[in-house]
Formats: structure tokens, C-alpha cells, sequence
């Protein structure tokens, strides 16, 4: 089921800092935080203690600012629940998620701590059965009336959806549901949506899920380079079974990269040993059946439902490619990865990729979620390395709308075009316009983080 206690555990941390800070009248102090040239603010979260470091070695996190968010007003977007005189509060509903077992409870927490709000969280009945355990971790807020869990089926949901008491409401799910509950179905929604007058007349937020994509920055790898990095996208992919809105649905590669048969081969050959993933959300055999026949140059692995890589879907199609990107999407979750690529010249190898917009990114890839770059670090001496290097910051800085740490979609979106959501979740350290979170790690294994001999050693024997 991919449970994930540590995910529920580090973002109460993040609270009780964030809290003890506001209690003594301070906020949380972050240490690194620089401006841009271009003006944006990056406020470095990860790591925050010795148990982070220990825990995920060589792995750093930055939230990157909304334009205006400045050093001296930083502390302005922060927490403003805490400084309003007259809060509004209000009663918020929470469609917990199905899939990952940490959302539902990481989203209550966040409308009961960030927005003062109490909270009916409906449990999905794919995870019902955690509401016993979720009450007692969260007993004092049960017992002090400002949270209640139920469970139900669709039904339910709909009607706590329009009930009068719910003031607010957040979901965990897919923009087909969103789109259900704010226009309603059927022709009625297409003309409610047309006049602009949502049959939901509250404010909603969402996290929704998309069809991110894993972008391969060509590079000299070696072959114990292309196993390790495999195993990444392939992890990326399967966890959960797939059950995950940040998953790997499509594996970007530069069309020229003479190692990106290399790569795919070592992804066929890890999709086909792991062991099998149940199928255990409702309807995700038949929709993952359905995508595989939907393209007949799928390959298929072992398995009563089967893994499947969908190659050659051509990029320079950005109709074709979004409506399979919302195909996808709407059958998720599934065990089906896509893999594409992009024209690469011999000047810039990465130019085409990274000059992609967000905008263009989210047409083709149907997902401001999250996005995944792999690439290895520059060589010395090695123009080209460092044209591929060089173009990977660019893509970070300019092209990959996503945020982690303040889990949500890229800021901009609407009731009338949801993409990936609406709002933040989340967010330990109650920072507010927050525009995307860039988490980074070592391309080496963890082993060799922080460990000038170990890493040396790997170096050497790259070439195994």
C-alpha cells in the first residue's frame, strides 16, 4: 500500500519547529537563503537536523519564491494564520486520498495547523480501514472536537461536498473528480462550465495527479551509471504499483545520446525481474488492460497485469502527445511508463529540452506535479559535458515547474483548467507563495555522499 510513516513524521516535525518558533514569538530561521539574479528567493529547508542527514544522505531541498517574495519580507509569507485578528476558520472537508497512506492525514494537518480550520476528513475505501489508527495518532485534535474522520463511497463524499456545514473543501485525486464536483457531469457541466458558474459555490484546493516526466540529461555514462540510474526510474515508477501522482510516466531522452538504447535496455530488463506490484486500486487492472491496448507497439512484462513501456510517442506532436498524456492520466494508476524523445544537435545536445516553457511542458506532459532531471556532473576539460550540465540548471531554473516540499501543482491554475491542482498542502514550515521546491541528490549511489575516499573509489571503477 506504500505506507510512508516517515513522509507523516518529518512534516510534523516541521510543524512542532514552526510552532515552538511562533509560540516564542520568532519564526523558523533558515540558514543559506539566496537571491537569484533574476530576483527570486531560494529558502533552503533539507536538511534541518543531524537525522536528516544520517537518514537521507546527500539529498537537499530549496523552495524557491513567488516575484516579490523578498529577504526582508520573507517573514511576511509565512504563517499569516497566526497573525490575523479575526481569522475566519470555518469547517473544511478533506477527500483523503487512496493511494499513498500519508496524504490524508499531511492534508488534515495542514487545514487544521495552516489554516485554523476544523476538519471532516472522509477517508477513501480503498484506506478506510487506517481511520481506527488515524484517530489515535491524532487523538488530541478528535478529542478537542476539531477533527473528525468517516468513511464512505462516492455517494458519501458528494453529499458532505454540498452540504451546508462545509465551508471549504480540499481533494487528493484526479482532475476528472474535481471537474466533477465543481461543473458537475454530463452536458449540464459543459454549459455550466461554458457560463462560468461552478455548480460547488465554496472555495476548493486540490492535489491532483498528471503525467510528469523523468528527463535524461545525455551524458558519458558508464554502464554501472546507466544500471544505478535505471533502477531510479524504474523505483520512481513501480512504488506503490504505480499508485503515486508524482510517479515516472514518461522518460524523456535526447534522440541522439548513443547510450539511449543502453538506458532503455537496463529499464526493460529491471520492469521485467522486480517482483510483481498487486493491481490493488479499484478498476486499475481494467484501465491498465485498456492502455495496453490502446497502443499496439507496447512492451509487455510479466504479470497478470502487466508492466508496459510505450516507446516513440513523437514530441513534435503536442496534440497527439497531450491527448495520450490525458489517456494516461485518466487511467492512472497503472504500471505503464512512456518514453519519448527530443531532437538533440551536436552543438547543444540539450537545447531542445530545455528551451521547453512550463506552459509547453504542461501541454505536452499533461503535469505540473513534478518533474525529475537525471544527469551526471560535469567532466573536466569536457565542453560537452558542460553544455549538457549547463543546460540541466537552465532546465531547473527555467523550464520544470514543481513543487515537494510544499506539496502541490505549479501556482496559476483554476477551477476552469485544474491541471495539477490548486493550492499547497503540506508545508511544515507554513511558507505561502511559494512558486516550486528543487530537491537534489548525488548522481553516485548514497554510499559514496560526503565521502571524498568512497567516491574517488567509485570513480574508479566506473567503467565496470
Amino acid at each position: 500500500m506504500g505506507d510512508r510513516p516517515w513522509a507523516l513524521a518529518a512534516t510534523i516535525n516541521g510543524y512542532l519547529e514552526t510552532l515552538s518558533a511562533l509560540a516564542a514569538g520568532r519564526l523558523p530561521e533558515f540558514r543559506g537563503i539566496v537571491t537569484r539574479g533574476d530576483g527570486r528567493l531560494v529558502v533552503p529547508v533539507f536538511p534541518r537536523s543531524v537525522f536528516d542527514r544520517l537518514l537521507l544522505s546527500g539529498i537537499t531541498a530549496e523552495v524557491w519564491m513567488q516575484p516579490g517574495v523578498t529577504a526582508a519580507n520573507l517573514a511576511e509569507h509565512m504563517a499569516s494564520f497566526y497573525r490575523e485578528l479575526g481569522p475566519r476558520g470555518g469547517v473544511a472537508l478533506v477527500l483523503g486520498a487512496g493511494n499513498v497512506n500519508a496524504i490524508a492525514p499531511l492534508d488534515a494537518l495542514y487545514r487544521l495547523i495552516a489554516r485554523g480550520q476544523v476538519v471532516l476528513l472522509k477517508m477513501s475505501p480503498v484506506n478506510a480501514y487506517l481511520a481506527p489508527i488515524l484517530e489515535e495518532v491524532l487523538e488530541p485534535f478528535v478529542a478537542a472536537g476539531y477533527l473528525r474522520l468517516v468513511s464512505g463511497g462516492a455517494e458519501v463524499g458528494e453529499d458532505l461536498v454540498r452540504h451546508d456545514g462545509i465551508d471549504e473543501v480540499h481533494i487528493t485525486g484526479s482532475a476528472a473528480t474535481h471537474d466533477a464536483i465543481v461543473w458537475g457531469v454530463g452536458d449540464q457541466a459543459v454549459e455550466r462550465r461554458r457560463r462560468g458558474e461552478p455548480l460547488l459555490g465554496k472555495p476548493i484546493t486540490s492535489e491532483l495527479g498528471g503525467a510528469g516526466p523523468v528527463i535524461v540529461v545525455p551524458g558519458p555514462w558508464s554502464a554501472a551509471d546507466l544500471r544505478y540510474q535505471a533502477e531510479h526510474v524504474v523505483t520512481m515508477k513501480l512504488h506503490n504499483a504505480g499508485c503515486n501522482c508524482v510517479a515516472a510516466q514518461v522518460l524523456v531522452l535526447a534522440r541522439e545520446w548513443p547510450l539511449r538504447g543502453a538506458f532503455l535496455d537496463e529499464v526493460r530488463r529491471l520492469m521485467r525481474e522486480l517482483p510483481p506490484r498487486a493491481a490493488y486500486y479499484p478498476g486499475a487492472a481494467d484501465r491498465q488492460r485498456a492502455a495496453v491496448a490502446a497502443h499496439s507497439d507496447a512492451e509487455r512484462f510479466a504479470g497478470d497485469v502487466p508492466r508496459t513501456l510505450i516507446t516513440g510517442l513523437d514530441p513534435s506532436r503536442p496534440a497527439s502527445t497531450a491527448s495520450r498524456a490525458r489517456h494516461l492520466e485518466r487511467s492512472s494508476p497503472r504500471s505503464s511508463c512512456r518514453a519519448t524523445t527530443w531532437p538533440a544537435s551536436s552543438a547543444m545536445p540539450w537545447r531542445s529540452a530545455t528551451s521547453v516553457s512550463p506552459a509547453r511542458w504542461e501541454r505536452r506532459c499533461w503535469s505540473t506535479r513534478g518533474r525529475c532531471a537525471r544527469r551526471s556532473p560535469p567532466r573536466p576539460g569536457d565542453r560537452r559535458s558542460r553544455v549538457w550540465w549547463g543546460g540541466c540548471q537552465h532546465l531547473v531554473r527555467d523550464c520544470l515547474p514543481a513543487r515537494a516540499g510544499t506539496v502541490g501543482a505549479y501556482a496559476g491554475h483554476t477551477i476552469e483548467d485544474v491541471g495539477s491542482g490548486i493550492g499547497v498542502v503540506h508545508n511544515g514550515f507554513l511558507i505561502e507563495n511559494s512558486q516550486k521546491t528543487v530537491a537534489r541528490a548525488s548522481f553516485y549511489p548514497s554510499r559514496a555522499a560526503g565521502c571524498t575516499a568512497t567516491r574517488a573509489c567509485y570513480r574508479g571503477r566506473r567503467g565496470s
